[in-house]
């Protein structure tokens, strides 16, 4: 059984309730909730907490097919009671219980006999209660016939003086008129205590989440679950599992995400669970509650009554549906629409109409909606769509068309796909080849919109084959080829730009060719064919000086700033922002966000944050005003790799995660793989060697372009260094360029360099570092002449840490006056200890274990007792805080668990990332540390 999660409300008031009946005042506790909500979870965790404290359990369940069974729960409740006491129970009880050895009396009065039966049955619970406190539950009492209902009160005013309890579990929008009465007459006798169950709020689900993964879920989990589930715990555990088994939540780096299109159909197990609630209702009722489903946000009164043709009185059947807690009213837009009470309720009641009756009932939605006037395109084609041959075909496909059409200028990518694939089929059996090409550069637009990168190649590939025009070919060439570059396909997508370039061949293209000309010089870079990029800029300027073209303008600058990065040119930062604003001038939001992303990344191998945050604000600020959420994963991914140079690693890894989880949403491969990167570089300096290695072997898998691939390979080299392995790191670190992040590739190579003790190969990567022209690039030059140089080497690595402090880069210059302590260890050891205590405050900082242990053995060389890690409590999350002082006082896993309402699986996750997280191995060494802290708290507060 798992956690009990979001319920210490009602925890808390049933204990006050158990102590009370153990004191001999009797209780009937009335747990109260909707289907799915935990009612028969929490009575149960009720019981067991009863039979904790001594209390006799005894348990009977209603059920919807035993309505017609007198007695069903009651009978399978007090069996065992009946079984011990066979020998001297009630002779009344016979009237209820076969195989007794004695016969109940006969005295010819119905009313009577059923009175002795009562008085008998809570004669049997009293004597039992007497011996040993009594906890009973009837649960789904809603079910439970008239009879056991009736006897079920006669209990409850029976047990007022006794040490016994009375659990009962029902919904209230199912609970028959003798459930309620015999609640309110319990209640008017004062010996009930209701615990109505609400749903799950934000962090309940988020909670639970995290117990059924094992792990925190990441924010588009949980806010997808909330929205469909409105918090109710089946709902969210059963789709947790739909989740999973589809293959739409997965790991990535050891962190859960989502896949694109992670809305699945409502699980089997929900359906089956509302169906009860569906076919109670008559058939009138069953059919507008149907029609609620159907017509979703276009469920006005009166386009329900066109769905409803034959239902007389829709509106009093909608007031009876909302009297049942099925459907609501909202006001949007000035107009009254329907909804049904829970999302997955409507998915349920559309999962069960039959194809025929669904497909009439949306052709009828379609017809209501063009009665009403100003149609919406998109709604429209969704109920032409799920219509079928219900609408006649012609009619059909301008519809869908229409809305394929609407849906992609939208950006509405899953919406765009579903009514252009419904729009082909059609065309193709009506013959419409004329249609065909455009339908499928629809489909080829909101595939990518979705992040369906093969679909998306795949129609441009079909609609570049059946273009006549040249012009259109090209086109459509250039689109795939820009495709299959996002997706690192890159010698295809090679192929494809030579056939987009060959198709225009004699024809006069201007801007056609600068379109080409922006997605090969994309190609070019990630390929790192320079000669290519700077034979493209110049072609560009010509263009530009001959006809004007503000884009060939913009490419050339672009082009010019990615030689830039390489160190084979130079360009004025404020160019790239006239550049961008020519490009956003002609709408070209996706191109306009590329040229912040190679000038953020510039400024990132330079170490300049604050261009770096600057581009990366820009980036995502022309990402979200041009609604593409997926224009949102490279600069975010770029901002992780700055804040972990910018010494802000917590951020970083956040930022990576962020990135992550909007890269497999989107179906953005080169972002993924930059933010597992990213990932990577915190966690190998972190001392997270492992972890680090796996991030950066699904990175390779999932998109490896050269230039990428370097960083990968470099960051895999500092893996090797990290577990000694220098063999491993120099064959991996990359021996020439061009570099994606110079200083840090020229870094690991000069380190390895160092440590091979290869001091000419230490000058040539020097003297490569200097000639980059920024100080970042002269400071790493600097360290490691400083390096090569030993004790002699000093006044470099001083200067060294102090450039590399002043350009807010806090981890390589407590790295830099590691080595000055280590340089002047033996001739000025005081200087020594006070440049590695310095160093080893920022590693703790930093939680870079690592190079913390190495200043720690050094300061123990030198005879100083180094400064025991001080990670202030508030590190740690609340849970985690709680969880350390429970097992800081002897308390097992197990016990933390139920004092927790967590699985015992939970605490032992919590434990570890404690250890982990304060330095610690093992239980007596955080008891120590929790009774350290609370020593200083209790000093400080004396002090003061």
């Amino acid at each position: 059984m798992g956690a009990l999660i979001g319920r210490r409300r009602e925890v808390v008031a049933f204990e006050e309730v158990l102590a009370e009946v153990a004191s001999g005042v009797g209780r009937v506790v009335a747990v109260a909730g909707e289907p799915g909500v935990g009612k028969s979870r929490l009575a149960g965790e009720f019981l067991a907490r009863a039979e904790e404290r001594g209390f006799r359990r005894l348990c009977g369940t209603a059920c919807a097919y035993q309505s017609d069974l007198s007695y069903a729960p009651v009978v399978e409740a007090l069996r065992p009671l009946v079984r011990e006491a066979a020998a001297d129970g009630p002779p009344d009880l016979a009237r209820l219980f076969g195989g007794l050895p004695w016969s109940a009396p006969r005295s010819g009065d119905a009313a009577l006999e059923r009175t002795r039966l009562f008085e008998a049955i809570a004669s049997l619970v009293a004597g039992a209660a007497e011996r040993r406190p009594v906890a009973m539950l009837v649960d789904d009492l809603h079910w439970a016939d008239p009879s056991s209902v009736d006897v079920l009160h006669y209990l409850g005013r029976a047990i007022a003086r006794t040490s016994c309890l009375l659990v009962l579990t029902y919904r209230p929008s199912e609970a028959g008129a003798g459930v309620r009465a015999a609640l309110a007459s319990l209640r008017r006798g004062e010996w009930v205590v209701d615990l109505p169950l609400r749903p799950l709020g934000p962090e309940g689900v988020a909670a639970m989440v995290a117990e059924l993964l094992g792990d925190s879920p990441p924010a588009p989990v949980v806010d997808l679950l909330a929205d469909r589930t409105r918090g109710v715990p089946l709902f969210v555990r059963e789709l947790v599992r739909a989740l999973r088994g589809s293959g739409r939540l997965f790991r990535s780096a050891g962190r859960w995400v989502l896949g694109p299109d992670a809305v699945d159909a409502v699980p089997a197990s929900v359906v089956e669970l509302l169906r009860d609630r569906v076919d109670g209702l008559d058939s009138a009722d069953r059919a507008v509650l149907e029609a609620v489903g159907v017509c979703a946000d276009v469920a006005t009164l009166d386009v329900l009554a066109g769905v409803c043709a034959d239902v007389p009185e829709v509106a009093d059947r909608l007031a009876s549906l909302r009297l049942a807690g099925l459907v609501v009213e909202e006001l949007v837009d000035g107009e009254v629409l329907y909804r049904a009470a829970h999302p997955l309720l409507a998915e349920a009641v559309y999962a069960r109409l039959p194809p025929s009756v669904r497909q009439a009932r949306h052709a009828a939605a379609a017809d209501a909606i063009v009665r009403r006037g100003h149609v919406d395109a998109s709604r429209l084609a969704h109920h032409v769509g799920r219509a079928g041959a219900a609408v006649e075909p012609a009619r059909a496909l301008e519809v869908l068309a229409r809305g394929a059409e609407h849906a992609a200028a939208r950006r509405a990518g899953t919406e765009g796909v579903q009514h252009a694939r419904s729009a082909l089929a059609l065309a193709g059996r009506l013959g419409r080849d004329d249609l065909v090409p455009w339908l499928l550069t629809l489909l080829a637009e909101s595939a990518s919109f979705a992040g369906r990168a093969e679909e998306a190649a795949a129609a441009w590939w079909d609609a570049a084959t059946r273009a006549a025009d040249p012009r259109e070919r090209s086109h459509r060439l250039l689109r795939l080829a820009q495709v299959e570059t996002d997706a690192g396909r890159l010698t295809e997508a090679r192929d494809h730009l030579a056939q987009a370039v060959e198709a225009l061949r004699g024809l006069d293209a201007t801007g056609l060719r600068v379109d080409i000309a922006q997605v090969a010089l994309v190609l070019h870079t990630r390929r790192d064919e320079l000669p290519a990029v700077a034979a493209e800029v110049a072609e560009l300027e010509r263009v530009a000086a001959r006809s004007g073209n503000r884009r060939a303008s913009a490419l050339a600058r672009y082009g010019r700033l990615e030689l830039t990065g390489y160190g084979t040119g130079t360009v004025d930062e404020s160019e790239v922002d006239e550049a961008i604003a020519a490009v956003a001038a002609d709408g070209g939001a996706g191109f306009a966000t590329t040229l912040q992303l190679i000038s953020l990344g510039t400024a990132l191998g330079r170490g300049e944050h604050a261009a770096v945050a600057r581009r990366v604000d820009l980036a995502v600020e022309q990402a979200r005003a041009a609604d593409l959420p997926m224009l949102e994963v490279l600069p975010t991914a770029f901002c992780g790799v700055a804040q972990f140079q910018a010494g802000s690693w917590d951020s970083a890894l956040a930022l990576a995660d962020k990135a992550l989880a909007l890269g497999h949403r989107f179906g953005v491969p080169r972002g993924i793989s930059l933010a597992l990167a990213a990932r990577a570089m915190v966690l190998v300096h972190r001392g997270d060697v492992d972890d680090a290695e796996t991030c950066l072997t699904e990175a390779s898998a999932n998109y490896r372009d050269r230039r990428l691939g370097r960083l990968i390979d470099v960051i895999a080299a500092q893996v090797a260094l990290a577990r000694r392995d220098l063999a491993g790191a120099t064959a991996l670190v990359p021996r020439t360029g061009p570099y994606a992040l110079p200083v840090l590739h020229l870094g690991v190579r000069g380190e390895l360099a160092v440590l091979a003790r290869d001091h000419d190969e230490v000058g040539r990567v020097a003297a490569d570092l200097r000639a980059l022209g920024f100080p970042y690039a002269a400071a790493v030059a600097d360290r490691l002449r400083g390096l090569a140089a030993g004790p002699d080497g000093v006044g470099l690595l001083t200067k060294a840490a102090t450039a590399l402090e002043e350009l807010g880069l806090p981890f390589d210059a407590a790295a830099c006056r590691l080595d000055r302590a280590a340089a002047s260890a033996k001739t000025d050891p005081a200087a020594a200890v006070a440049f590695a205590n310095r160093a080893l405050a920022t590693f703790d900082d930093l939680d870079a274990a690592p190079k913390s242990a190495e200043a720690r053995r050094l300061l123990r060389d030198l005879g100083v007792r180094p400064k025991p890690k001080d990670r202030p409590a508030g590190e740690l999350s609340a849970r985690e805080a709680e969880v350390a002082w429970l097992v800081a006082q002897g308390l097992s896993n197990a016990a933390v668990a139920r004092r927790l309402f967590l699985s015992p699986r939970t605490v032992t996750t919590h434990l570890e990332k404690i250890y982990r997280r304060l330095g610690l191995r093992s239980r007596r060494e955080l008891a120590r540390y929790v009774a350290e802290r609370a020593a200083d708290t209790q000093s400080r507060r004396a002090g003061t």
